[in-house]
């Protein structure tokens, strides 16, 4: 199983995925503030990183769910080869 994972985030109202912050940060932003303000590049809609993340929590939560769903069978595999 791979190590590093992205998963593509859209925005809430229109789908879009290019997106600006708004606020002066630098860095990645999983990093930022919950109130660090991202603008939507397409239909300009404001929103917070938390309400950024709230919408998008459907996207997370079955990347969360995958990643578990492989852990589990990455440890089954190694179990079975241990017992052969």
């Amino acid at each position: 199983m791979d190590k590093i994972k992205h998963i593509t985030l859209y925005c809430p109202a229109c789908g879009n995925k290019s997106f600006s912050l708004l606020d002066n940060f630098e860095g990645e932003l999983t990093d930022a503030p919950d109130d660090t303000k991202i603008k939507c590049s397409n239909c300009d809609k404001v929103f917070t990183k938390a309400q950024f993340i709230e919408g998008n929590q459907y996207i997370i939560n079955e990347y969360i769910e995958d990643i578990q769903n492989g852990l589990i069978q990455d440890f089954k595999d190694t179990i079975s080869k241990m017992f052969k």
